[in-house]
């Protein structure tokens, strides 16, 4: 019975134990604003490097990279998606999002644009009007790349009930096997006379 104790709990902990994914590898250019405070498009930055996670490249990285890809004369690479496709194959991402805010008083306008550094795949734009406070500004730049890049349901072989339940049936067979194994008395024993 402690063998079973133990397998069970061996497969709880290998079903419980699936590493987390890294974020998205995706490269997060400088935000375009018109009608922010000054310092306002760099904080939004940080919020959405922060939402995509490890997996994104830092800002100096990504700066550096659109300072080498964009010449100087043309100020807004993010609009312009050969610009921002070199960026990301210059940086190695597969992936790069740019980010455009507009804000008059109290409506501010989102349009997030996802560009695959790959010219054979499409990209994807999301765009969404907030009104209110700087602070519901920030709350929909963090849900952004939940739009944009969907989940994905885990593996079936990632799930903790399948480990349970494989160690469950483990458990019957051994159990099963130990049971009927197992005399009840003494055997008799059994001579076969040879011809």
């Amino acid at each position: 019975m402690r063998g079973l104790g133990a397998l069970l709990a061996v497969a709880l902990v290998a079903g419980c134990s699936g590493a987390q994914r890294p974020g998205p590898r995706v490269a997060v250019l400088p935000v375009d604003a018109v009608g922010l405070p000054p310092g306002a498009a760099a904080d939004l930055r940080r919020e959405l490097l922060d939402a995509c996670g490890p997996g994104a490249p830092g800002a100096a990285a990504t700066d550096a990279a659109v300072r080498e890809v964009a010449p100087a004369s043309q100020p807004g690479c993010a609009a312009e998606p050969g610009c921002v496709r070199r960026v990301g194959q210059r940086l190695g991402v597969p992936q790069v999002l740019g980010l455009s805010v507009a804000s008059l008083a109290r409506t501010h306008v989102l349009r997030a644009r996802l560009v695959s550094t790959d010219e054979t795949v499409a990209e994807r734009e999301v765009s969404e009007t907030v009104v209110g406070e700087a602070r519901l500004l920030a709350e929909a730049v963090r849900g952004l790349p939940g739009r944009l890049f969907p989940a994905r349901a885990p593996r079936w072989y990632t799930r903790p009930w399948v480990w349970l339940g494989a160690a469950a049936l483990a458990g019957v067979a051994i159990s099963a096997t130990v049971v009927l194994t197992r005399a009840s008395g003494p055997r008799p024993d059994v001579t076969v006379p040879l011809p």
